[in-house]
């Protein structure tokens, strides 16, 4: 079994319905630079993942227990987007404080 994106080996398989909502929670943590014409990240998103990866897989699996159905609902969708969303404000605050300190 090889990952669906990188083609890493692995020794489990987890269905795409559980999959795509919690990578689609990544997606507040893109931004589009108007003058480069780039997206880029506004925060590291392997970070990201270790700060609330745990979260969003409990998340995802106590909201469904049905892959295609999980990966049809807009409620998980939106609850994993500001679990990220909230995290990322979190590190904003945390940042702006840490430079705003003398």
């Amino acid at each position: 079994i090889k990952t669906s994106f990188l083609h890493y080996d692995q020794t489990y398989n987890i269905s795409a319905g559980f999959i795509y909502p919690i990578f689609g929670a990544f997606r507040c943590l893109l931004r589009f630079d108007k003058d480069k014409g780039t997206v880029n990240w506004i925060f590291n998103p392997i970070q990201m993942w270790k700060n609330v990866g745990e979260s969003l897989a409990q998340n995802t699996f106590e909201t469904q227990s049905n892959p295609q159905l999980a990966g049809k609902d807009k409620q998980l969708w939106l609850s994993n987007y500001r679990i990220v969303e909230t995290q990322s404000l979190r590190m904003l605050l945390q940042k702006n404080n840490t430079t705003q300190t003398p």
